[in-house]
């Protein structure tokens, strides 16, 4: 139709910002995945409705602070192997 198929490119911002949470040994150890809230199985068989309901906003910002972590735990795991190996 002749009309430019150009298209624009905005860069978004999260709509809530998560801060890293340090937190002591023992919580790290004990962080687990949140588990996601399912559709009951007497309900999944009435239909086509989605089986994974998603996260609540308080559950999303858990995974984020914990899924956030993993590189900075794998860091302090890792330098403590250099220094053993060192040391060993």
């Amino acid at each position: 139709q002749g009309e430019p198929l150009e298209r624009e490119y905005r860069v978004t911002r999260p709509a809530i910002e998560v801060g890293i949470t340090e937190l002591a040994e023992d919580e790290i150890e004990t962080l687990d995945r949140p588990q996601m809230p399912l559709l009951p199985v007497s309900e999944r068989l009435a239909g086509f409705r989605e089986v994974q309901l998603g996260f609540t906003a308080e559950m999303a910002i858990a995974e984020a602070r914990r899924c956030l972590r993993c590189d900075r735990d794998v860091e302090r795991v890792e330098k403590g192997a250099q220094e053993r190996a060192v040391a060993g």
